[in-house]
């Protein structure tokens, strides 16, 4: 009996350990970047399994571009929590030192080998150049994102087609005193 409820105090604060890393890395808002509105929601798997190593984040970059990022660390409770963490002020670090999204995948790759509990995450990474309105990508485990094509330009004018205007006015007459 001892065991037990030494055991379910080890579980209870470990949870509460979880739930103060969860709340401290989950941005409770998304980043506020001008010219863009940005939204993010994080579901949980099911009850009792909303401690992990999922993460978002967006944030300006000091060269002006905007890094977007999602992740999921394998595992649940403590060390997925202490994993994503990590595994997120990483990406920062790296995003906000300049390097390419190929680049910084395989540091982090480095950095989950090394440093985590886990052997395992994903990763996918935008970073977008408003200056230029180009996006770089790169993936690590998920299909890369989908990025939609542009609308297609309106077909040329036949080469038979008129086109009416409508008819010249006449100039009014100047009456002059």
């Amino acid at each position: 009996m001892v065991a037990a409820l030494g055991r379910a105090r080890r579980f209870a604060n470990e949870q509460a350990m979880a739930t103060i890393l969860q709340e401290a890395v989950m941005p409770r808002a998304t980043a506020r970047i001008p010219g863009f509105k940005l939204g993010a929601c994080y579901q949980p798997a099911g009850p009792g399994r909303g401690i992990g190593g999922d993460w978002y984040d967006a944030m300006p970059l000091p060269h002006g571009g905007i890094s977007l990022a999602v992740g999921d660390g394998l595992g649940h409770r403590l060390p997925a929590a202490e994993d994503r963490t990590k595994l997120r002020n990483a990406g920062r670090t790296l995003a906000i030192q300049g390097h390419d999204p190929g680049r910084l995948l395989a540091e982090l790759s480095t950095v989950t080998g090394h440093a985590t509990h886990g052997s395992f995450a994903t990763m996918a990474i935008a970073i977008l150049n408003p200056l230029d309105c180009s996006v770089t990508s790169g993936s690590a485990g998920p299909p890369p994102p989908k990025v939609p094509a542009p609308p297609p330009a309106p077909p040329p004018p036949r080469a038979d087609a008129h086109v009416v205007a409508p008819p010249p006015q006449k100039p009014e007459p100047v009456l002059s005193q």
